[in-house]
C-alpha cells in the first residue's frame, strides 16, 4: 500500500511539472471548457446543422497554425449524430480528416498534422444525420 502511494505522488508530481509544448495554432490554445483556464482561450460550442434536402449539414473554420510544429484539432459532440473532420491547406488539399466516427456514430474526432509553412487552415465538420449536434472544440 505505501509503495501505490509513493507511485501516485510520483506521477502526479511528473504531471503536474510536465512543461508546455511548443506547437499549435499562432493565436495560441484554444480549449473546448466552459472556464477560461490558464493560457488556453475560451470559444462557445459549435451548432453543426442536421442533413437536408439530402446534403450533410456543414460547418467550416479558418485557423492559421505555425510552421513546422505539430498541429492538432479536435472536437467532442453531444452524442446525438456521427460527425466527420476534415482539414484542407491553403490551396485546397486535404492534409487530415477523421471520417470513421461518422460510420459508427460517433461525435468524437482528432485531426493531427505538421504544417510545412504558417498558413490557414480550413477546419470541415460533417453531419450526416437528421438532428443538429453541438460540438465543443479545441487546437494546440
Amino acid at each position: 500500500m505505501k509503495n501505490l502511494v509513493g507511485v501516485f505522488v510520483t506521477a502526479v508530481l511528473l504531471l503536474g511539472c510536465a512543461g508546455p509544448v511548443a506547437a499549435g495554432a499562432k493565436d495560441g490554445k484554444q480549449r473546448w471548457t466552459f472556464m477560461k483556464t490558464g493560457a488556453g482561450k475560451w470559444d462557445p460550442p459549435i451548432k453543426v446543422p442536421g442533413a437536408a434536402n439530402g446534403l450533410p449539414g456543414r460547418v467550416e473554420l479558418r485557423i492559421v497554425f505555425k510552421a513546422k510544429e505539430v498541429a492538432e484539432f479536435v472536437i467532442i459532440g453531444d452524442g446525438d449524430t456521427g460527425i466527420e473532420l476534415y482539414v484542407y491547406d491553403s490551396r485546397g488539399k486535404l492534409v487530415a480528416k477523421d471520417a470513421e466516427p461518422a460510420k459508427r456514430n460517433s461525435d468524437l474526432c482528432l485531426c493531427e498534422w505538421m504544417p510545412q509553412e504558417e498558413e490557414e487552415f480550413r477546419i470541415v465538420l460533417v453531419n450526416h444525420g437528421k438532428v443538429y449536434n453541438v460540438v465543443q472544440a479545441g487546437c494546440n
